[in-house]
């Protein structure tokens, strides 16, 4: 009976203070809502089992422990949606070697090589922006109202009104004002407890966006506008 208690009264505090963390930063998606309603079906139902329990234990012996397993389930599946959230959806398994991580997911494993007539945003661009940013903005969670995981989403930007990027304007790109604020700064991205972006990677970014941020132009077309020499050693490395 303590256990239940104590179960209720900390699934409560659970719910309130995600719900307040959530609203304050302004994250929204479909991950997000599962973890939530996993957090309020396992309070209700925590509740239900004390109720039951303090009934009459004996006539309502079955449904005691239908309703007590049922809640460790919805406990387990939100505890794991919430580790989704902070970890990404592939915690599980991300440190596992590549040929491994092909089976579990069930996709081949991605050989295709890089050159100069690849497209500069597919090659360069996307991968950053996935290990990066897709954490905190993609489809199911979408910190800000903004998404970095469809080009059109990313130039449209989330709810501060900026671009996310505005072509060949990098004051205006909200992604390389905030990948390059004063770490201490509280819009400095990504968050806290995640790596920064690296001088190689903000500088192909700057570049991406000043060159006109193409999602189709190769490397070779953006390279003949503009080929800063800091980021040649960038895209040499990785075209090797």
């Amino acid at each position: 009976r303590v256990v239940l208690i104590l179960a209720i009264v900390f699934s409560v505090m659970a719910c309130v203070l995600g719900y307040m963390l959530a609203y304050g930063e302004g994250d929204t998606g479909a991950l997000l809502d599962k973890h939530m309603w996993a957090g309020i079906t396992t309070t209700i139902l925590m509740f239900f089992a004390l109720i039951l329990r303090d009934v009459h234990l004996k006539t309502t012996y079955a449904a005691y422990w239908v309703v007590l397993i049922a809640g460790t389930l919805s406990l387990i599946g939100g505890s794991h949606h919430g580790a989704s959230l902070v970890h990404g959806e592939d915690f599980l398994y991300a440190k596992l070697p590549p040929s491994l991580q092909a089976i579990i997911t069930g996709m081949e494993e991605d050989h295709e090589d890089v050159s100069l007539e690849s497209s500069a945003y597919e090659a360069l661009i996307k991968p950053i922006f996935e290990e990066r940013c897709y954490l905190c903005h993609f489809e199911k969670k979408k910190k800000g109202d903004f998404r970095i995981d469809e080009y059109d989403l990313i130039l449209y930007g989330g709810e501060s009104g900026m671009a996310g990027v505005e072509p060949g304007n990098l004051e205006d790109s909200e992604v390389h004002y905030r990948i390059t604020l004063d770490p201490s700064k509280r819009g400095f991205m990504p968050p806290e407890g995640n790596d920064p972006l690296s001088a190689q990677e903000i500088e192909l970014i700057a570049w991406w966006i000043e060159s006109g941020a193409s999602p189709t132009s190769s490397i070779r077309e953006l390279s003949s506008k503009a080929y800063p020499e800091s980021v040649k050693s960038a895209v040499e490395q990785i075209l090797r």
